[in-house]
């Protein structure tokens, strides 16, 4: 038999049958108009419009993405049609398209390689050429004798052509040393991006059927989960009479195998991969620990022995008794959104009406002077920014500016000089918790410098929210021992330490200031220990902490002082520590 003769019967039979196939599928463009971004994942919304003829068609949408949630794929749309099924498929013959930096890096990789292979070989020529050279450099004939002037233009042609190698092969090993430098750079680059090569692209298959030919707008949203958003904030203080600026931005993200191009964005603070559904409490039930035990005589002492109730194929072994059996049993939630299932063999039939359309295609959003609205649900806020936005899918961050408000403030000034003789500027600034913000990365400035980066962590936070502004040198602080004070001292059968501190605080501002200054006194964890208090220049004391605390006005160029003194009494054959 002639196995070519068969198999072209067999490849035109196969060809012949796919375009039946293809008859009744229909390939449909689509735009990525809308994405509302999660913290964790992105619902993308596709708008469509084309014209299908009477009966069935299958449309089919894409080069889309591969990472779609296929059991939130949903259609809606206008048009006197019913929508048969929805479908999302992969399609590993074509690949997802690379980030265009990905591509040029590639390109430049693949001519980098060329160029190398063109100099090696052109390295592997000369040194031929060399070997050549070095093999007949013999001009003795039998014949004839050797002139001198045979030696002289043999010498000369030697010497041209062995300095000409010899300079091109120095040329070609520079040349190849820049493109394995080139080559280790780009490769570099290329690893820092981690996109994953060939992923299979996504497709979306939807069945409609129509009674005549008809025009069908249609808006197909869906869920990926490799792209986000996290909260990044700009704090700003004039000076301490100002009120404070919060610049409210978002750092987002994506890598879905899409671009989103000039698309509408809206910012949400829900997570849809965390399951909505509210847990059921089941009764606990308590019983004895389930027991095996063997029939056969008990093991030696000092070893151990098992045995397995039942094996894989739920045969009981007979030397096994079963004494008690506690059973639970766990029920599993599965979640799906979307109109029509994907996968689903129901026939989901009715016309679409113009409502649809107008709920599910078109965006109210509200122009502010920012250009953000704000729509605060029971569970979650959505930010929609009316400014279309690009955000390529390469990973990379790219930040959007959501908001901004401007809070009053409170400002003081705080230290623990113990500690740290700095005094830092705090602000502090209550009904934060109105402002539908996140906790993120924060950056400080005041009077317009960049103090540093800090963390809003809002989560346990009270009513009052406390930034720190950072270091003012120009507040100077001491805390020096007051060595005339201070003594140790034996009473008795008693030890009795007593210590003094003068606290100092100096003013070089052009501005009074307000100051919370912070110290402490032991506190006895001993009944054996006592601690007096001796002198606290009217500072608030706490018992219970120790915490002595002085709040304190200061005017320009003046300087405030505090004195502190304690005495402590304990054995005196015991030791005393962080004292």
């Amino acid at each position: 038999m002639n196995l070519k003769h068969t198999l072209i019967p067999a490849l035109l039979l196969l060809i012949t049958m796919s375009s039946f196939a293809d008859n009744d599928k229909k390939i449909a463009p689509s735009e990525i108009k809308e994405v509302k971004i999660y913290t964790t994942g992105a619902v993308v919304t596709r708008n469509a419009k084309t014209t299908v003829e009477v009966g069935t068609t299958a449309l089919e949408f894409n080069n889309l993405s591969s990472g779609i949630d296929k059991q939130s794929v949903s259609v809606t749309g206008t048009g006197d049609v019913t929508i048969l099924s929805v479908q999302y498929n992969l399609n590993y013959l074509t690949e997802e398209q690379k980030p265009l930096e990905v591509r040029v890096l590639e390109d430049s990789l693949a001519q980098f390689k060329h160029d190398m292979s063109k100099l090696n070989n052109l390295e592997m020529v000369y040194k031929d050429e060399l070997e050549m050279i070095k093999a007949n450099k013999s001009i003795r004939n039998d014949k004839e004798g050797v002139t001198v002037d045979n030696l002289k233009d043999v010498a000369d042609f030697y010497r041209r052509r062995l300095i000409d190698i010899k300079s091109k092969l120095l040329d070609i090993s520079g040349s190849l040393k820049s493109l394995n430098e080139d080559i280790a750079r780009v490769s570099l680059q290329l690893a820092t991006l981690d996109y994953e090569r060939k992923k299979p692209t996504g497709s979306i298959i939807v069945t409609i059927s129509s009674h005549g030919r008809t025009e069908v707008n249609l808006a197909i949203s869906y869920l990926i989960y490799q792209a986000g958003w996290s909260p990044l904030y700009d704090i700003r203080a004039k000076d301490i009479s100002s009120p404070i600026t919060l610049n409210y931005k978002a750092n987002v993200f994506q890598k879905s195998g899409e671009d989103w191009k000039n698309v509408h964005i809206t910012l949400s603070t829900g997570n849809p991969t965390i399951s909505g559904v509210m847990p059921a409490l089941y009764s606990m039930h308590l019983n004895y620990v389930a027991m095996l035990v063997s029939e056969e005589k008990p093991p030696a002492k000092g070893t151990f022995s098992s045995a397995r109730a039942s094996g894989e194929s739920g045969q009981r072994h007979e030397n096994v008794r079963m004494l008690d059996q506690v059973q639970v049993a766990s029920d599993s939630i599965r979640l799906g959104t979307g109109d029509y299932p994907v996968g689903s063999s129901t026939v989901v039939t009715g016309k679409i009406s113009d409502k649809s359309k107008e709920a599910n295609m078109e965006q109210d959003v509200s122009n502010l002077s920012n250009d953000i609205a704000v729509n605060q649900n029971q569970l979650s806020v959505d930010f929609e920014i009316s400014i279309p936005y690009t955000v390529p899918s390469d990973g990379k961050t790219y930040t959007i500016d959501v908001r901004q408000y401007e809070m009053n403030a409170i400002y003081s000034y705080h230290t623990i000089p113990k500690l740290d003789r700095d005094a830092f500027l705090i602000a502090r600034v209550t009904g934060w918790d109105t402002l539908n913000i996140l906790s993120g990365n924060a950056n400080i400035f005041f009077e317009n410098s960049f103090i540093g980066a800090s963390y809003l962590q809002l989560q346990n936070t009270k009513d009052t929210l406390e930034i720190s502004l950072g270091r003012d040198k120009r507040i100077v602080i001491n805390r020096d021992k007051q060595k005339d004070f201070s003594s140790n001292q034996t009473l008795g059968s008693n030890q009795v330490k007593s210590l003094s501190y003068e606290i100092s605080v100096r003013n070089t501002k052009a501005e009074a200031i307000n100051i919370v200054i912070e110290d402490q006194i032991p506190v006895a964890d001993n009944k054996d220990i006592t601690v007096k208090m001796i002198e606290n220049s009217k500072a608030e004391y706490n018992d219970k902490t120790g915490t002595l605390t002085w709040k304190l006005n200061v005017n320009p160029s003046e300087t405030q002082k505090k004195k502190l003194a304690f005495s402590v009494k304990y054995p005196k054959d015991q030791e005393i520590s962080n004292l």
